[in-house]
């Protein structure tokens, strides 16, 4: 039987501050605002038309962005993140950041 990992933040409050150092700089979170709306967009066109394409697309314009942000101007490792571990609250806090 699969165990799902449990995050060692109690609550948003505690998740949003480790957040905000992984994303101090504006041009990494304006990325991931940019990658995070054209995903939602993307599932949306995919609900809309069917067409299974969109939901790849969604796929890679959230972590293309993303990665972009991280590796080129963030200058941080998605493997060393600490905030990997909640997409909900990933996703949350870069749109409401952004």
């Amino acid at each position: 039987m699969a165990t799902i990992a449990k995050s060692h933040y109690e609550n948003f409050t505690a998740f949003y501050p480790v957040y905000l150092g992984e994303h101090s700089n504006r041009v990494c979170r304006q990325l991931h605002f940019a990658g995070s709306t054209l995903a939602l967009l993307s599932l949306v066109l995919l609900a809309v038309t069917g067409n299974p394409w969109w939901l790849l697309a969604g796929i890679l314009c959230g972590y293309a962005f993303a990665w972009t942000g991280h590796f080129a101007f963030e200058r941080t490792s998605r493997r060393r993140s600490n905030t990997r571990s909640i997409p909900s609250w990933v996703t949350g806090s870069c749109i409401g950041r952004c």
